[in-house]
């Protein structure tokens, strides 16, 4: 397994939803990674239909109930794709 696939594996097992994001550099510390690394294999994660979310607080992946709407404002690379299981409320 990759690095990318264990950064998503992480964030999926412990930190769903926006309350329990986690900054950039804790990331770069668990994995080893630097900054440009960690943004790389979001925007990649994203891209395959990922729903990984990001803003100031930092990085998590979206809570299955989210709306279409909130999912493309939080989630802006890729997330279309994302938001298409979604329910739209």
């Amino acid at each position: 397994m990759n690095k990318e696939q264990k950064l998503y594996d992480y964030l999926e097992k412990h930190h769903i939803g926006r309350d329990k994001a986690v900054h950039s550099k804790k990331l770069e510390k668990k994995f080893d990674i630097c900054p440009r690394t960690v943004r790389t294999y979001i925007n990649n994660l994203r891209k395959s239909g990922y729903p990984v979310c990001s803003d100031d607080k930092g990085y998590w992946i979206a809570t299955p109930g989210i709306c279409k709407q909130e999912l493309i404002r939080r989630c802006p690379n890729g997330a279309t794709r994302q938001a298409e299981g979604l329910s739209p409320t």
